[in-house]
């Protein structure tokens, strides 16, 4: 793991494994990684993976982890997961530019049709902790509204003219 925040969440995922959740250390596309099922449903998780062309993704991008579903379907697609720390991310003196980029390679996965997409903060994953909620309220949110609110985003003045920019500039 390349950050504080991803052992973070990886973490928060096994605190949950005591309660309700099946999780375990798994090979993943030939690196260590982890299997979860979640609502009768299993996800292999592989960390830091490379999306691009090969992939569908118009701007390239690593996601901190992919859950790669355990049997392919078309109704289950994978989840890209950013975990986003406010010194890299956010941060405006620190970020130079990051946050654009950010949400321009997150509109090219979710442009490709291929990928759920979920940025988590330090906050996003704390909250839950504080609140002990259940594990699938973190762990699988209203998928649709997500999809449906980056949709309309999709199209975007700003998505457009980063995404002209990241070509001309490749």
């Amino acid at each position: 793991l390349e950050s504080e925040l991803e052992a973070l969440f990886i973490n928060t995922l096994h605190h949950y494994t005591k309660q309700s959740i099946n999780m375990r250390p798994e090979i993943v596309n030939e690196k260590p990684g982890w299997y979860i099922r979640l609502n009768n449903i299993g996800y292999y998780i592989e960390p830091q993976v490379e999306l691009g062309s090969e992939q569908g993704v118009v701007i390239p991008s690593r996601a901190d982890f992919v859950f790669f579903p355990e049997k392919k379907s078309s109704e289950v697609k994978p989840i890209a997961i950013f975990t986003d720390g406010y010194m890299f991310h956010g941060d405006p003196e620190k970020a130079n530019g990051q946050l654009g980029k950010d949400l321009a390679q997150r509109m090219a996965i979710l442009r490709s049709g291929n990928y759920h997409v979920w940025s988590l903060s330090w906050n996003d994953i704390k909250h839950h902790e504080k609140l002990n909620t259940k594990p699938t309220d973190c762990i699988i949110p209203d998928i649709q509204k997500l999809s449906d609110l980056m949709k309309n985003m999709n199209n975007s003045s700003e998505f457009v003219s980063y995404k002209y920019y990241f070509k001309k500039n490749s």
